[in-house]
């Protein structure tokens, strides 16, 4: 007989009333966690792919030499997949964010911040340098403006910087 997959619950805390619920299946003869649900406070639950200790809402995870993958698909004609990223906020400030992080480390961002109304909005792309803090790099206003070494464009495209500066248009034509 083969056991193809198995559902467990368990409590992992028994103090805490907390519990979990995997969901194992069979390879290579043997049983892998695939998905794990856990309580981790009252009203809050994680979920993990690939790993059963999720530290995040959605925790993706994979310790194969295969890149680990979010694939969204539309599977009709003419229909998006879209990613909605809804935060909330009155202030002037990020309300949704992408960010690279390489082994923990922060290298990368693209926010989405509230530009003076709540449907206004600025795009913000950062990078970090080694041993530095992530630094804003460009932006794109709420009108469109494109600010590259500033975070208040004033025509459609601005470049600043101090020192020798370049700046440099051409075609392999």
């Amino acid at each position: 007989k083969f056991t193809a997959a198995a559902i467990t619950g368990s409590s992992d805390d028994p103090g805490n009333s907390s519990g979990r619920i995997d969901l194992n299946v069979a390879y290579s003869d043997s049983m892998i966690n695939a998905m794990t649900i856990r309580g981790v406070s009252s009203g809050v639950s994680r979920v993990g792919i690939g790993t059963n200790n999720p530290g995040t809402n959605l925790h993706l995870y994979t310790n194969t030499s295969a890149h680990t993958t979010l694939k969204i698909e539309a599977d009709t004609n003419n229909q998006r997949a879209d990613i909605n990223l809804d935060g909330r906020t009155t202030s002037n400030q990020a309300f949704a964010e992408i960010v690279g992080l390489n082994n923990g480390d922060s290298v990368g961002a693209i926010a989405f911040n509230r530009d003076g109304a709540n449907d206004a909005g600025n795009i913000t792309f950062t990078t970090q340098v080694a041993g530095g803090a992530m630094t804003e790099r460009m932006r794109i206003n709420s009108t469109g403006y494109v600010g590259i070494g500033t975070n208040n464009p004033a025509m459609q495209l601005e470049i600043r910087g101090s020192g020798t500066q370049q700046a440099r248009i051409y075609s392999t034509d």
